[in-house]
Order: C-alpha cells, then sequence, then structure tokens
C-alpha cells in the first residue's frame, strides 16, 4: 500500500478531498453497509480493518467471488489542522470505500461480478490497480490475462 499520495507534488488532505465532515455516522456502521452491499451482490467479504503501515492509516477491506479474491484499501489522510480526533478521517475513507463498491455493485448487475470488480482483484499478491499504479503492464493474449512488471 502506497502512504499518503501526492498529486503534482501537492500533498493530499483530507479537507481537500470529497467525504470529509460530510456526516456523523461511525465508521465501523460505515463499514456494515459496505459488507452487505458486497454480500447482496454475490460476493464474501473476508477481512476488514483499520491498519497503520509505514507512518499511514488504512481502511481494508478484503472479500471473493467464486474463486477470485480482490481487494480495496483507501488512506486516512492527515488533517491540515490535526485534531484531538482522527475519526472525521477515518470516516471519509470508509466512505470512499462505501461510494467506489456502490458504484461497483451498479455495474455488477450489468457486467457480472468480477468485471465490475476487476480492479480489485488480487493477482500474485497485487491488485490489478496496485499493478498498474506501480508501472506493470497489462497484456491480453489468447484469452488469457498476463500482468507483467516494466522495469
Amino acid at each position: 500500500m502506497k502512504g499518503n499520495r501526492k498529486i503534482m507534488d501537492e500533498t493530499l488532505y483530507a479537507e481537500d478531498m470529497n467525504y470529509y465532515k460530510t456526516g456523523k455516522q461511525n465508521p465501523e456502521t460505515i463499514l456494515q453497509e459496505v459488507v452487505a452491499m458486497i454480500e447482496n451482490a454475490g460476493g464474501a467479504v473476508t477481512h476488514y480493518a483499520f491498519l497503520y503501515q509505514n507512518g499511514q492509516d488504512f481502511v481494508i477491506m478484503q472479500w471473493e467471488f467464486g474463486n477470485t479474491q480482490f481487494r480495496k484499501h483507501y488512506p486516512v489522510l492527515p488533517q491540515k489542522t490535526p485534531s484531538k480526533s482522527i475519526l472525521a478521517a477515518k470516516r471519509q475513507a470508509v466512505t470512499a470505500l462505501k461510494h467506489y463498491v456502490k458504484s461497483r455493485v451498479l455495474d455488477v448487475r450489468y457486467d457480472g461480478f468480477e468485471a465490475a470488480f476487476a480492479g480489485s482483484a488480487v493477482y500474485q499478491g497485487r491488485t490489478v490497480e496496485e499493478l498498474v499504479a506501480s508501472g506493470g503492464m497489462l497484456a491480453l493474449t489468447d484469452g488469457v490475462v498476463d500482468i507483467g512488471v516494466s522495469e
């Protein structure tokens, strides 16, 4: 997982992104809504948690459909003026996850589960999104997906 990403060399702050201080729900309640969305679409959630890695907090969810594993995470972004609690930033991360899943669940009805969540599919321990973001290449050959990481 990458830490606090930068766009054009600018640090992303919670206040500058969607869903910051837009609700009052407990993050755990929002996560339960996400679990229900995935399960209602036919998937099975295997794990979800708040993690701390390399100086960065994340919300992460893993699920499966058939024999395919999926994973999505969002960083808990730093606040410009840190408060005593990071609750609003945690709420923001789980709300972003909720809206990601909500949009993909709509696509499930059109394209099927695996196509709708293709970017979150785990291949050799990394998601397709992570491979692409790290310079990975996706090539289709004879109906077989071959993902190689360019150097």
